[in-house]
């Protein structure tokens, strides 16, 4: 890729995905630059309204609020990018082997259909629940709703670039039909995927918050937005940045998720467009 090009793919995140990158990067350094013990339970101080010491406050086991909220927010995008990336390396597998023979095609594809009938949040929890509590677990049980929607991405544009000319060289050239789709195929459902990565990273994050809302997600030693705005609804009428500002943090970080995918998506159809005319 060169300058022009990577300055164009910048470009078009537009201002979604600069909220995103300074969004990530405050998540993950600032916490390296705060005070080790900002987290560590404090009775004495619990409660505690916003300040000098404590800019958020404290929550009600006195620990530093700013400080469980990035770390809660570290483990949200964590997990929001693992579920993108393992349902996305996933589904490609499973959309290309699809197109192997009919068989697996039909198999796959009933597969698909079956797992897609099921409200995800609720094959979500059903996993979360046959599972042992821990974040590698709860990144499978997020990332195996979001697979047959990847599935059915590659498998249609796959079978829309089947019969392109450049397709039809390689077979005339001896291409075995493997080498065709991952040499010749796939690297076209590249933007495709990309875009289907952010609509995924956006979704895993507000998933996993509801379900650490209602305790079945992060491990309890483990920081979440959706575990601190739970604990923190019980004295929402006293103190309610407890869940005001993780919810505030939540929302800002989905939105400019799924600004950065509309906005991607754009550029990559006027794209298209152009190169049809």
């Amino acid at each position: 890729m060169t300058r022009d090009e990577a300055f164009r793919s910048i470009r078009a995140l537009g201002a979604g995905g600069i909220a995103v990158a300074v969004f990530a990067a405050v998540l993950v350094l600032l916490p390296l630059a705060m005070h080790p013990g900002a987290m560590r339970v404090d009775p004495v101080s619990r409660l505690k309204p916003p300040g000098t010491d404590h800019p958020f406050g404290t929550d009600q086991l006195g620990r530093d609020l700013l400080a469980m909220c990035l770390q809660g927010g570290r483990v949200s995008l964590l997990i929001g990018l693992s579920v993108a990336g393992l349902s996305l390396a996933a589904g490609t597998a499973l959309g290309l082997l699809a197109l192997f023979s009919r068989t697996s095609d039909v198999l796959l594809m009933r597969l698909a259909d079956g797992l897609m009938a099921i409200p995800a949040i609720l094959l979500a929890i059903t996993l979360v629940s046959v599972f042992e509590a821990g974040i590698g677990n709860l990144v499978i049980a997020l990332a195996v709703p979001e697979i047959p929607r990847v599935m059915r991405i590659v498998r249609s544009a796959a079978l829309a670039l089947r019969d392109s000319t450049f397709v039809e060289a390689a077979r005339m050239a001896g291409c075995s039909r493997l080498r065709v789709l991952i040499v010749h195929i796939l690297p076209n459902t590249v933007p495709l995927l990309i875009v289907q990565g952010t609509y995924t990273i956006a979704n895993a994050i507000l998933v996993e918050s509801g379900l650490s809302f209602i305790g079945l997600g992060v491990p309890a030693e483990t920081a979440s937005w959706g575990r601190i705005i739970a604990e923190g609804r019980l004295f929402f009428q006293l103190f309610p940045y407890q869940v005001m500002i993780p919810g505030i943090m939540l929302a800002v970080l989905i939105y400019a998720v799924n600004v950065a995918g509309d906005r991607l998506r754009d550029s990559l159809d006027l794209r298209a467009a152009g190169g049809a005319r």
